[in-house]
């Protein structure tokens, strides 16, 4: 919702225009008996100002009305069974109906940190905000479809009403920590229409039109003072163009009073457009008056000109002006219903996956959809064992419920399920990983991201948007601005994120609360020890299929390189804390039967190899575990620990496993089949059972637990607190 429209912009959009010498408008409406003053009351800007203030409040009430009936006419089509909608941020709008009649009752729409999503008919941006808060309204269908509709269960409504008492929105973008701005409004509608049947027997929408009877909106559009409208009738009517695009037209008027909080002035605001054919432009006028002032605006051939007291502005295109088509179209109950869906996401709404128990083949796992699915597909896999076989299951659909039946399973320890379901109602597909340990050892996540420890979060992102995830895995919030990334690091006083753009060759820096973009490094790299994601200002890495390093720093945005024919077989760079220009490298020998530490001191665009420390061992599952640690004095490599200040020397070897992760704080070394006491190498845990698995592949460190990245996706959680017992 354009509130937040920076009106001072759009001054300059009428900068061109020139305030001319007193043109006369056409003028059919009551307007004709209006004195003009020779001494304006406000300077062309802030009569401009004033104009579109009132237009965008029109606005704004137009597009409450539009959600608000869309997610009316979401409830009146859901499955009885359901109690809310899901919003895209995992957010949603609760309902509390109370019926009196099978047609009619008070329905409360309770928006819990709910992301919405506008759309646009044609050519505009689509808008997205935050909003919280209860809506009350009182409904009544006063007409229905002879039959269901194509994808429901339900008729169609043809004829409803909804009286919408006092209420309350706070509404604020959709990234963190942004100020909210609180809207109140009042106001009666009813809606009617017809329904078509295209050549594919879908249902359309067909003629339509609305009244909004409108008590009171507020909202702060032009200053922080509170602009409103009051006893302001909107009617909208819209009849579809046929196949060929033509017929399609479109009529709004609009009668009410605004009250500017720019300076607490009450004007007489009317509208009146039409749109003829389809892609049309609209053609129409919006003015406000009081006893002195007359302020027009005249929309026509895609430009709106704006006068004042008798004398034109200038001109801009109305795609500039207004973000939306909110004023120029009335969407439909299966448009608004469509819409809604589309940002709805599949979800499961119950479950008994808690007291499931995989390993009794007497029990069946029951998940409840809130929408009607049309599809279904259950893999089942083995985490011990990637390539062993575990059965298949087998399902049964009833509407929006899956059950499945697993087979009889006496030998495997460790299964999982993925369970993808679609509905003909939704865009993407809901997946869903189930995992169970037959010994209850730890327990399962998936999909989860970076983590951020501050925040206590995980965050990843997908085409359209940045995703924050508890530790189970649980979407929290969904934020839109920025694309998505591939890895990402943080700076140790936790200010900023820098980020790697994928299908981009560029990094951005954002803040880490508010995620708002600080600056952008073209050509930049990063790399991340193994162990943290803290963020270097000196990055180095291999340049692929080459003899040389690449050096990239972040602060000067400068990079460099070093060649070396020893740097052909590197695995991992790390630099030397104790010397400013020198780096270690974790590589093969030319045989790959033995790895190596080797030293290099870096001058302009060379590399001095120094000292070379060569082991007889192989990389354990391919493992390049590597970090250098000052405040513990140690050089970690996958299977052996090093003295820093003399590399030479082996502080423990060890032997069939290697290194995952490096816990400083708890004095612990995580390899791939045991946790161990990294001062006396004690073994703490076993975790031979998660050896076998190829595809482990790191360990990431919560506040509160150790997560190990298994197959399909899947997290393995171990909690700290039961190892240091």
């Amino acid at each position: 919702m354009k509130i937040l429209f920076t009106l001072f912009v759009l001054v300059l959009l009428f900068g061109c225009g020139g305030g001319g010498g007193g043109t006369e408008i056409s003028d059919d409406s009551s307007n004709n008996n209006i004195s003009i003053q020779p001494e304006n009351d406000y300077t062309n800007d802030e009569s401009i100002i004033l104009l579109l203030g009132a237009m965008s409040l029109a606005e704004g009430a137009i597009q409450i009305s539009d959600i608000i009936s869309a997610e009316f006419n979401y409830f009146y089509l859901s499955n009885d069974i359901i109690n809310y909608r899901t919003c895209e941020n995992n957010g949603k709008v609760a309902w509390n109906n109370s019926p009196t009649t099978p047609s009619k009752g008070q329905l409360v729409l309770d928006f819990q940190n709910c992301l919405l999503t506008y759309f646009p008919n044609k050519s505009y941006e689509q808008e997205r905000f935050n909003a919280n808060g209860q809506v009350t309204l009182n409904y009544e269908i006063l007409s229905t479809t002879d039959s269901n509709l194509n994808d429901y269960r339900k008729p169609g409504v043809v004829k409803y009403s909804l009286d919408v008492t006092h209420s309350v929105l706070s509404i604020s973008e959709p990234l963190p920590n942004r100020p909210q701005v609180f809207i109140e409004f009042e106001f009666a509608l009813t809606s009617e229409q017809e329904w078509n049947t295209n050549e594919y027997n879908i249902n359309t929408d067909g003629y339509r039109n609305r009244e909004i009877i409108i008590e009171s909106f507020y909202a702060p559009i032009i200053t922080n003072n509170y602009d409103s409208l009051t006893n302001t009738n909107i009617s909208q009517s819209f009849e579809e163009s046929d196949t060929n695009y033509n017929g399609e037209s479109y009529k709004m008027t609009l009668e009410g009073q605004f009250l500017s909080g720019f300076d607490n002035t009450t004007w007489q605001m009317e509208s009146n457009y039409e749109i003829s054919l389809a892609g049309g432009s609209p053609t129409g006028r919006t003015s406000i008056n009081n006893e002195n002032n007359l302020v027009v605006g005249v929309a026509d051939n895609f430009e709106m000109s704006l006068l004042y007291n008798q004398n034109i502005l200038g001109y801009a295109l109305i795609y500039d002006l207004f973000y939306t088509d909110t004023l120029w179209y009335l969407k439909g109950n299966k448009e608004l219903t469509d819409n809604t869906q589309r940002i709805t996401p599949l979800t499961i709404i119950e479950s008994n996956e808690d007291t499931f128990n995989i390993f009794d083949d007497s029990q069946q796992l029951e998940l409840t959809y809130n929408k009607i699915i049309d599809e279904a597909y259950i893999d089942l896999f083995n985490l011990e064992n990637y390539f062993a076989s575990t059965g298949s299951a087998t399902f049964e659909v009833l509407d929006n419920k899956l059950i499945i039946k697993p087979p009889k399973n006496e030998e495997d320890n460790v299964i999982g399920i993925t369970v993808q379901v679609g509905s003909k109602l939704s865009i993407d597909h809901n997946i869903y990983k189930f995992t169970y340990d037959r010994f209850n050892r730890g327990e399962f996540s998936y999909g989860l991201g970076a983590y951020l420890p501050t925040k206590n979060i995980f965050l990843s992102s997908n085409s359209s948007a940045w995703l924050e995830k508890n530790e189970q895995g649980k979407i929290t919030n969904v934020f839109y601005g920025h694309n998505s990334f591939g890895r990402l690091c943080y700076d140790k006083q936790n200010k900023y994120l820098i980020l790697e753009q994928n299908y981009q060759e560029k990094h951005i820096k954002v803040d880490i609360d508010t995620y708002e973009l600080l600056d952008e490094y073209p050509n930049a790299f990063m790399t991340i020890n193994s162990i943290d994601n803290y963020c270097n200002d000196v990055n180095y890495k291999q340049k692929t299929g080459s003899a040389i390093i690449e050096q990239y720093t972040f602060s000067t945005k400068q990079s460099n390189v070093f060649e070396n024919s020893e740097f052909a077989l590197t695995h991992r760079v790390a630099p030397n804390p104790l010397s400013n220009n020198s780096i270690y490298i974790l590589a093969n020998t030319m045989d790959y039967d033995e790895s190596k530490i080797q030293e290099f001191t870096l001058l302009d665009n060379s590399a001095i190899s120094n000292e070379k420390y060569v082991y007889n061992s192989k990389l354990y599952n391919n493992n390049n575990f590597f970090l250098v640690s000052e405040e513990e004095g140690r050089i970690y490599t996958p299977t052996r620990i090093l003295d820093l200040y003399d590399p030479s020397y082996v502080i423990h070897k060890f032997n069939d496993t290697s290194i995952l992760y490096v816990d400083k704080e708890n004095h612990l070394i995580v390899t791939y089949s045991a946790i161990y006491n990294s001062e006396n190498f004690d073994k703490v845990m076993d975790l031979s059972f998660i050896d076998n698995n190829i595809f482990l592949s790191k360990v990431i460190k919560t506040n509160d637990s150790y997560h190990f990245k298994l197959n399909n996706d899947v997290d393995f959680i171990v909690k700290i607190n039961q190892i240091m017992k």
